[in-house]
């Protein structure tokens, strides 16, 4: 089924396809028509406006085709259409009105400082050591392995 939401400034649309399905987006006056070429999805709109108002969509139709299928959405205001995909799986085609504000996506955390990244690589290095030593010690101690003297250290090479 096609899924549907209202929320303060905008109405979704959710269809389920995988991410790695190949789709395009056509906006002409008043319309927007979402198809997926090769693919033959029946996708139920029956239920659409059970939990949408028409104020931003008055109408969704889909349609299946020797080129694949269509989901076609009549538009009842001057909207600005975005998508995105939602946890992977789905489709989100957000029907706003062309002044309303968005809320921001998910701010990014602030870029990390070469002093920051090289703390925690040298942390994470040093964990790592700590972890193959007992590791190591452990298969010593079960006669897998076989610990040899260090030796003499190497002679500095001339450069």
């Amino acid at each position: 089924p096609i899924l549907s939401g209202e929320h303060a400034n905008f109405s979704r649309l959710v269809v389920r396809i995988d991410p790695t399905t190949e789709w395009s987006l056509e906006t002409t006056d008043g319309r927007v028509t979402l198809f997926i070429p090769g693919k033959e999805i029946a996708f139920d709109a029956a239920r659409v406006f059970e939990k949408i108002p028409r104020t931003r969509i008055g109408a969704v139709t889909t349609a299946i085709g020797p080129e694949g299928t269509s989901v076609a959405v009549d538009l009842t205001c001057d909207c600005r259409v975005s998508t995105l995909f939602v946890k992977g799986r789905h489709l989100a085609l957000d029907v706003s009105d062309r002044d309303a504000v968005l809320p921001a996506p998910e701010s990014l955390p602030a870029p990390e400082t070469a002093e920051a990244r090289d703390l925690r690589e040298t942390a994470a290095v040093e964990a790592a050591e700590q972890i193959l030593l007992r590791q190591i010690e452990r298969a010593a101690g079960q006669g897998l392995i076989e610990l040899a003297d260090a030796g003499p250290p190497a002679p500095p090479q001339a450069e």
